[in-house]
């Protein structure tokens, strides 16, 4: 009996261990899995933001180029010319050729790849890296170009062409007051990877679409590309397969099939994505991101490698963790204390929004600085979209936060896909987002803001009923300097929206 009490008494001590350690092992696998998906989401956003940096630092340059050698008078003159009087055609193009050959040379060595005037019906009129190929309509193929030259605007943003793809940045040209055309600088793939492997110190290639490049790309100029190891539906540009990496990567997934067919089933998943690769031959982290056009389509990824310590640090807390429950109890809560606050402060300085990945106000605020420097310095007007998720108490009161976050998260999924490259999108709070539109007037902010509307009005959120947004529209001209007012003034116009019925545009 003694025995017996005994084990009873050792079995009811072991029990709260027992379900300690149950608890432990449950909060532990669903933190390492949560890890892991945030894991994947930052390596994501950490490339995109990347490219961002290198592609903006681009932008700058061009910018001056643009203001200091391009926006001359002579070139528009003689655009605005050919355009008026086909017949001096070939007599401006020779001399418009002779004034850009010292410009252009000097941008091969900057490592851009294009310098390229269009005339205002988008009529390819000078390539500087094929000047025998002139004539060809470009409004077609080339979206950049077609805005640029429909909006006198600047357009700026991945675009495949007829001879090369590339980062490509087309602005407007006007001759007393006239259009005049366009000119595009644009720069290779091979120099943003370049560019990404100084500054990050990991391997960069890129592979864009097949299907993209039989529709677009001269048949001459076709031989610039060349099949993707993995899949014939890929092509790779033949700058960028000439990169170590893409030639180790070639052999490497060449004779490891098993390894292949991951890479593989992943690029047909069509979305980003990272895979950990580690046998006796190599040990990386691959992430993709797809590259998506001016259009906003998906064209391409952008692939990465880089070491696996990252990911094997995080894999080897797990087995961290679930040894800590030796430890006294008051040890574990100590470090999670410790853990929160890190995190806490972590979130106070960052950029982003925790649950949506978007900017937060703080750093929304930051860009609408510059942008009214730029706006100033350029003479151009931007406009200011205030959003808010109509009757979300009730979705929050009836699903739940948990439901309500979902629904904030996948709005702001679609704001970000509804937009272009170059606007700008945050959380201002609570259920509303804000939406700053560069280069931008009234009424093509309005649009924008309707198809965001109609976007998420189509949108399946699974709960009874559709999800809606109500939108304020405001502009702001170069000569605006105080943000709060045009904050104030879309913030209205959303009120005017909701007074309205909700589900509407107000501007």
């Amino acid at each position: 009996m003694e025995k017996n009490n005994k084990t009873k008494t050792l079995i009811i001590g072991v029990i709260p261990v027992l379900i300690l350690y149950i608890i432990i092992m449950g909060f532990v696998i669903t933190r390492y899995s949560s890890q892991k998906k945030q894991f994947i989401k930052n390596t994501v956003s950490t490339m995109k933001n990347e490219m961002k940096l290198v592609t903006i630092v681009y932008q700058s340059f061009s910018d001056f180029l643009y203001e200091k050698y391009l926006k001359d008078p002579e070139i528009s003159s003689l655009l605005y010319q050919s355009f008026t009087e086909p017949e001096t055609k070939d007599k401006n193009r020779a001399i418009l050729k002779d004034k850009m050959d010292f410009l252009y040379k000097d941008l091969l060595k900057l490592s851009y790849r294009q310098l390229h005037f269009h005339l205002p019906d988008t009529e390819s009129f000078l390539r500087m890296h094929r000047p025998e190929k002139f004539g060809d309509k470009l409004a077609p193929v080339r979206e950049t170009v077609r805005i640029t030259n429909l909006n006198k605007t600047v357009s700026i943003g991945f675009e495949e062409g007829r001879i090369f793809n590339g980062y490509r940045y087309v602005y407007p040209l006007s001759y007393n007051g006239k259009h005049a055309g366009s000119v595009e600088i644009s720069i290779s793939f091979n120099a943003i990877i370049e560019s990404l492997t100084d500054l990050f110190n990991k391997k960069y290639t890129f592979i864009i679409k097949k299907k993209i490049i039989d529709e677009k790309v001269f048949m001459s100029e076709k031989s610039n590309y060349s099949n993707f190891c993995l899949d014939s539906t890929f092509l790779i540009d033949k700058e960028v397969s000439q990169l170590d990496f893409c030639t180790a990567c070639s052999d490497y997934f060449t004779n490891n099939h098993k390894s292949a067919h991951k890479f593989l089933d992943k690029l047909k998943g069509g979305e980003n994505f990272i895979l950990p690769l580690a046998d006796r031959k190599i040990r990386t982290l691959f992430s993709a991101v797809k590259l998506l056009n001016f259009k906003k389509e998906h064209v391409g990824y952008l692939i990465s490698a880089d070491t696996l310590d990252e990911y094997n640090v995080m894999k080897n807390q797990l087995v961290s963790m679930l040894i800590m429950f030796t430890v006294i109890f008051i040890l574990i809560l100590l470090l999670t204390e410790y853990y929160i606050w890190s995190r806490m402060r972590f979130e106070e300085l960052a950029m982003h929004d925790k649950l949506t990945s978007i900017y937060n106000r703080h750093m929304f605020l930051e860009v609408c600085k510059h942008t009214l420097s730029r706006m100033k310095r350029f003479k151009t007007s931007s406009v200011l979209v205030m959003a808010d998720i109509d009757l979300f108490k009730n979705i929050n009161d009836k699903y739940g936060h948990n439901k309500g976050d979902q629904i904030l998260n996948k709005c702001a999924e679609i704001i970000t896909e509804s937009i272009r490259e170059s606007d700008v999108a945050a959380r201002w709070g609570g259920e509303e987002f804000v939406i700053l539109l560069p280069k931008t007037n009234l009424e093509n902010g309005i649009t924008t803001a309707e198809k965001i509307r109609k976007n998420i009005e189509k949108t399946d959120f699974a709960i009874d009923g559709d999800v809606t947004c109500s939108f304020g529209v405001a502009e702001f001209s170069e000569t605006d300097t105080d943000i709060s007012k045009i904050i104030e003034k879309a913030d209205q116009m959303l009120y005017r929206s909701k007074d309205s019925g909700r589900n509407t545009v107000s501007g």
